[in-house]
């Protein structure tokens, strides 16, 4: 798959509220948020902003699954 990490670019990073996601080079479809354990915390299918609100999560470190087309790509994020 050509779906690289560098394509995917989250911010904040840390966040506290929003966080955004932008791509370079393809069409978000969805995002899944699992805690570090695996568990799924949130799931959210395209929305034009590419944007998840986090605020309700606690601090801490997560996992977000961003899925495209062209693939599925993998990235922590802080929630301060």
């Amino acid at each position: 798959s050509n779906f690289e990490m560098d394509n995917v670019i989250l911010y904040p990073n840390p966040v506290k509220n929003i966080l955004n996601i932008t791509s370079k080079n393809f069409s978000i479809e969805s995002f899944y948020v699992y805690s570090l354990l695996g568990e799924l915390i949130m799931e959210q299918k395209y929305n034009k902003s590419h944007s998840i609100d986090v605020s309700s999560l606690s601090e801490g470190i997560y996992i977000i699954e961003v899925r495209s087309i062209n693939g599925i790509n993998i990235q922590k994020f802080i929630k301060e």
